[in-house]
């Protein structure tokens, strides 16, 4: 599994989380306002990085009041990490293990040595 530089950035989910967060003006305009209200020297990734995982945890849970003018996008932002994490699966080994075929995949030095 190789999850380095992906179209010039760190790795295809940094870039994925890029593209949504910046494509649509409502949520660039809600990453600018968290950014610029941050106080000086508080680690902004991190506010950003809570407001993306309360923002997915209201929207997968259906919260009531939760505010729905983004969950279009959300929608799109889950469809695209879902999909990429899926393309790093290892299918063929997935179906061995759930098949009960080769327990010995699941012991890391066995892996290791594989690889």
């Amino acid at each position: 599994m190789d999850l380095s530089e992906y179209n010039g950035w760190q790795n295809k989910f940094t870039w994925l989380m890029h593209l949504h967060l910046s494509s649509e003006e409502p949520l660039m305009n809600e990453m600018t306002s968290l950014v610029a209200g941050a106080p000086i020297g508080y680690p902004v990734g991190k506010i950003v990085e809570q407001w993306v995982r309360e923002a997915l945890t209201n929207w997968h849970m259906n919260v009531p009041d939760r505010y729905r003018s983004y969950d279009g996008y959300l929608r799109l932002l889950v469809w695209d990490l879902v999909s990429s994490a899926l393309a790093y699966v290892d299918w063929d080994i997935l179906v061995t293990l759930l098949s009960g075929e080769a327990r010995w995949l699941c012991e890391p030095e066995k892996r290791m040595k594989m690889g």
